[in-house]
């Protein structure tokens, strides 16, 4: 049975803060064709650090985080893109043309990274 103690997931205090003031300068910046660049270049990889950051969570819990994450930085960037009267399909063909190589790189940064830290257990313990 799994201990629901352990696995428990909490918002602190900072991140609250942290995520209000996000939001209040994301607020004043909306309508920038830097937002959304940066939505294009650094999507994945903020994706990546917001699921990596809380320490021993299961991985459900880091797709919990990933797929709401994803789904309101897309909704972001089409509502940014609409504002600066872009259309639709360009907003998401751009999503689609700089997400994908972003996000096959990170699969292989951490799964390289996943087999480098099997690799070095085994050595460790052999040695013991």
């Amino acid at each position: 049975m799994v201990d629901r103690e352990k696995h428990r997931f909490q918002f602190s205090l900072r991140g609250l803060f942290v995520a209000t003031t996000l939001a209040a300068i994301g607020r004043t910046l909306a309508a920038r064709p830097e937002v959304l660049a940066g939505i294009y270049l650094f999507g994945p990889s903020l994706e990546v650090v917001l699921a990596m950051i809380p320490r021993q969570i299961t991985w459900q819990q880091r797709v919990a985080i990933l797929v709401p994450s994803t789904f309101i930085l897309i909704v972001l960037a089409m509502a940014v893109g609409t504002v600066l009267k872009m259309e639709v399909e360009k907003i998401l063909l751009g999503i689609f043309v700089c997400w994908v190589p972003q996000t096959g790189l990170a699969a292989i940064a951490v799964t390289l990274a996943v087999v480098a830290g099997h690799y070095r257990r085994s050595n460790t313990l052999r040695h013991l």
